[in-house]
């Protein structure tokens, strides 16, 4: 009889095995992604936001989560986005990525998130715990020669025009204030929105 188990991650856990098992869910991770990928899965393991799922000691399944908001009527809500979940393809059907998402629920709740959300593969495991369709991702193309003919920001006419703060291009830094402009404007606006 084999044993399951299902854990939070650790930074001393073999993080090629979880590299491995993103590749064969979602294909081959490039060289130049690799170590992104590390960092950001040491980042979620540090973070408590990553579980693994072990059968007599081998890993063959993970899930993880962002901490992310959605606004209803304007008012922020915690919500959890479930990401990078996979199963071993010689450990599928037997039940374990069902065990496995009961415990990223478990984990999710106990954090205080009243929602969750994720893009689902298939739909029938994550409909049995509880998730339903309830939007959809859109991608639009804009050719940019379309832009050209929208009007441009009011730019200062001199160095001393503080009316008007000169655009410059976001820095990894500017993610806080980012997401404060964000919020104010889904509160101001009373939105029902998700980020």
């Amino acid at each position: 009889m084999s044993t399951l188990e299902i854990r939070p991650l650790s930074l001393n856990d073999d993080l090629d095995a979880q590299r491995r098992l993103s590749e064969q869910a979602f294909g081959v991770i490039s060289a130049a992604d690799q170590e992104p990928w590390r960092r950001g899965t040491e980042m979620r393991i540090a973070a408590g936001r990553y579980l693994g799922a072990f059968l007599d000691g081998r890993p063959v399944g993970s899930a993880c989560w962002h901490d992310m908001r959605q606004w209803w009527a304007g008012r922020e809500v915690p919500m959890a986005g479930i990401a990078s979940v996979k199963i071993a393809p010689d450990a599928r059907g037997q039940g374990l990525g069902r065990q496995l998402m009961a415990e990223v629920l478990r984990a999710v709740t106990e954090l205080g998130y009243p929602l969750s959300a994720l893009y689902p593969a298939t739909m029938p495991i994550y409909r049995s715990l509880g998730w339903e369709l309830a939007g959809g991702r859109y991608h639009a193309v804009i050719p940019s020669r379309a832009l050209r003919s929208l009007a441009g920001p009011d730019l200062p006419t001199s160095p001393n025009d503080s009316a008007h703060a000169p655009f410059r291009e976001a820095a990894p830094g500017d993610g806080a204030s980012v997401i404060a402009v964000l919020r104010r404007v889904h509160e101001a606006s009373r939105d029902c929105a998700g980020r």
